[in-house]
């Protein structure tokens, strides 16, 4: 009896190890101008994913000169998960670019370009609201 229950034991042990799939690794590229189309180096990108209903990320980087970024986004997941969904967003002081929504892919997924047009707006913190 002790035999088949540690049997049973060592055999849902493995199922569970075995469910579990390796990282996912990819890159998230693109790049970032403004109104005009002019490149924006310098500029805050940032990247985000959705595994079903579970959020994660982000992963942040930055332009280049030439207002080109490139992200590397690392993911745990499970195998029977759900591929994962991207959200993409540039960001200056003052600006936002629209969010870019990206399915899965194998390898490097690339981001059609951020063009940033939307202005942030800051609401007002009273001095009492800062400390509580």
């Amino acid at each position: 009896m002790r035999l088949i229950v540690l049997a049973l034991a060592l055999l849902f042990t493995q199922d569970a190890f075995a469910k579990k799939c390796s990282a996912t690794f990819r890159s998230v590229s693109g790049s970032v101008t403004d109104r005009q189309g002019a490149p924006l180096p310098n500029t805050a990108v940032g990247v985000s994913w959705a595994i079903g209903r579970k959020p994660g990320g982000p992963a942040i980087g930055h332009t280049d000169a030439d207002g080109r970024f490139s992200i590397p986004v690392r993911i745990r997941t499970m195998c029977r998960d759900p591929a994962p969904k991207y959200s993409v967003r540039a960001y200056t002081a003052t600006q936002h670019s629209q969010e870019e929504r990206l399915d899965d892919r194998p390898g490097r997924l690339v981001v059609p370009t951020l063009r940033v047009t939307e202005e942030i707006h800051f609401e007002p913190v009273s001095p009492d609201e800062a400390t509580n």
